[in-house]
């Protein structure tokens, strides 16, 4: 299979794509139990490991997402958000996992930035993290002893913009001048014997262009190597808070009478969803349909609906649009998509048929959490009502 990516063959590319996509859910629901683990009250060597898993479920989620990614350089598809995000918190966030991960192959890792960040910055903070990601993954994989750090540096501010430059730099075997030159292509890797798809630096550089910025790399053979890119993003006016990613804060559990209904064809992914529900007080019922859903709704009455998009029969727009026409209290209920397609398109569509919010899979506990506490007033209303 290397062999054809290296030849650039786009539809064994979008193959992988579409297996990654597939993937990318049950890692993510890997990740969000993990991350209901470290809330349980673990020992110290309990949490240790369950970091190392979180860590390990991460990097896979993040060559999932790299792969689905493989059609984006050949057809020039890639989207770049501009929102406010805190940069402070991020680089922290990632910081985090990537020590973790260091730690289960024996080694250190540094994080280093400036004080104080702006905050918050207009750019598109998922690209950010991902760029990053993809530059650590990088590292691990080539390191085996000795160290990784990523360092921060604030180049300069201009009028509404400030330039940051992000180094990751490792104590890895290095390369030399030759091998340089291949690195930042799709589908090329150095070294036969090193594992990845050939796509995190080519996807790094892009991104980087994409954000009035650039990447590139130093290296000497023996001496390890510092991979770098550079970002000009605007300086916003509001204040944004952006939730640790990693280390998530306690949530207050919802005391619920009514149960939560769960949508969704995958009965791993209405399994995940359930357990973080269920970890913070409400009942849950499953369906696996949008026929299902409505069939469950004309009997009996529920706090809330989390469901995804893609089902079989109805999509999840059709079941929303089917639940807002029913009749009495029911054609109110809160419903919260859970989706993977997560197009400006899929957002509203969603919206225009009278969702209550959007919470985009791989889910976290947290993203869970806050997308049902925007619609408690409604759910407490509710149960007025049914009582």
């Amino acid at each position: 299979m290397t062999s054809v990516l290296k030849q650039g063959n786009t539809k064994s590319a979008s193959f992988l794509a579409e297996v990654a996509h597939e993937l990318r859910s049950p890692l993510g629901g890997l990740e969000a139990l993990t991350e209901l683990l470290l809330t349980s009250g673990l020992n110290p060597e309990q949490a240790r490991l369950v970091q190392g898993l979180q860590a390990a479920s991460a990097h896979l989620r993040a060559v999932a997402n790299t792969v689905i990614e493989s059609d984006g350089p050949m057809r020039r598809t890639f989207d770049v958000r501009e929102e406010p995000f805190d940069l402070g918190a991020l680089v922290d966030a990632v910081g985090i996992a990537a020590e973790a991960r260091a730690r289960v192959k024996g080694l250190a890792f540094r994080l280093q930035r400036p004080e104080p960040l702006p905050r918050p910055l207009l750019g598109d903070g998922r690209r950010v993290r991902q760029m990053l990601e993809n530059l650590i993954d990088n590292a691990v994989k080539v390191t085996t002893r000795g160290s990784i750090s990523l360092d921060l540096e604030h180049v300069d501010t201009r009028g509404a913009f400030i330039g940051l430059r992000f180094v990751v730099s490792d104590t890895g075997p290095g390369f030399d001048d030759a091998a340089r030159d291949k690195l930042f292509k799709a589908f090329s890797r150095i070294d036969d014997s090193i594992e990845g798809t050939g796509l995190g630096l080519n996807i790094v550089r892009k991104f980087a262009r994409m954000m009035g910025g650039e990447a590139g790399c130093a290296s000497e053979p023996g001496q390890g190597a510092s991979f770098w890119f550079t970002l000009r993003l605007k300086l916003a006016e509001a204040v944004v808070q952006v939730p640790e990613i990693c280390e998530p804060a306690p949530l207050i559990p919802a005391q619920s009478r009514l149960p939560i209904l769960v949508v969704d064809d995958n009965a791993t992914n209405r399994m995940i969803l359930s357990a973080i529900l269920e970890h913070f007080g409400y009942g849950c019922i499953e369906a696996a349909s949008g026929e299902a859903a409505l069939a469950l709704l004309a009997d009996r009455a529920v706090a809330a609906v989390m469901m995804d998009q893609t089902l079989p029969g109805i999509s999840g727009v059709e079941t929303l649009e089917a639940i807002r026409r029913m009749q009495g209290p029911t054609a109110t209920v809160p419903v919260i998509p859970v989706s993977g397609r997560v197009g400006a398109a899929d957002r509203e569509a969603f919206a225009s048929a009278g969702a209550n919010g959007f919470v985009e899979k791989p889910v976290s506990a947290r993203a869970i959490m806050e997308a049902l506490q925007l619609v408690e007033p409604q759910r407490e209303a509710r149960e007025r009502s049914a009582a």
